[in-house]
């Protein structure tokens, strides 16, 4: 049995959290971490999403997302596919297993991202 597609709301912002499978690195060197960006900056282009903020840790990522047309489902698709073959290959890997993504997405209030952004981001930047 399938499961139901999650709700798209046009111009909702997500907090979108990606962590490694198993808890894992998803990030090695400065190269892996280069290329997520330019694979990021590929879909902004492509899907005209915006990114509002993001956090790279080695073994997880947080993005603050706003969706417009593309529902958020897809736009991560593209993003962990993309960068889960780039990191097999560079790994010379084959398979799925090697950098499977648990992903966690909440519906974030815009007024409330205004407002507790900026104290986010202190805190991820002190540490």
């Amino acid at each position: 049995m399938t499961r139901k597609p999650r709700p798209h709301y046009i111009v909702d912002l997500y907090h979108v959290t990606v962590r490694g499978n198993g808890g894992q690195n998803i990030f090695a060197d400065y190269d892996d971490r280069y290329r997520f960006f330019l694979f990021l900056q590929e879909g902004v282009e492509k899907y005209w999403h915006r990114i509002h903020a993001f956090c790279l840790m080695n073994n997880h990522v947080h993005l603050a997302i706003q969706v417009v047309e593309k529902p958020l489902s897809r736009i991560m698709q593209n993003l962990r596919f993309r960068y889960t073959q780039w990191a097999n290959s560079k790994q010379k890997k084959v398979g799925l297993d090697y950098r499977q993504f648990l992903q966690q997405m909440v519906s974030v209030n815009m007024t409330f991202f205004e407002k507790s952004s900026e104290k986010t981001v202190r805190a991820y930047t002190d540490l």
